[in-house]
């Protein structure tokens, strides 16, 4: 499992989605890849703390963002 999601997690910033989801909670995302997003965010946070943190400072470097996602 954990081999499926690190591959759906470089699919999803490969399509971009992961910076929109981090810098405009998903704002351009369809119901589907929003829905697929949170759940990668939620596999990051809870399991890959370290590549969530990367994720973080490149794509909300001041941190305004992060606060706003709906991850929960």
């Amino acid at each position: 499992m954990h081999h499926i999601n690190l591959h759906f997690h470089k699919l999803l910033a490969l399509t971009g989605l992961l910076p929109d989801a981090i810098q405009s909670n998903c704002s351009k995302c369809s119901e589907k890849q929003r829905q697929a997003s949170v759940k990668v965010m939620r596999h990051l946070r809870q399991s890959r703390v370290r590549d969530w943190n990367r994720l973080l400072d490149k794509y909300d470097p001041q941190g305004d963002k992060r606060k706003n996602l709906k991850l929960d």
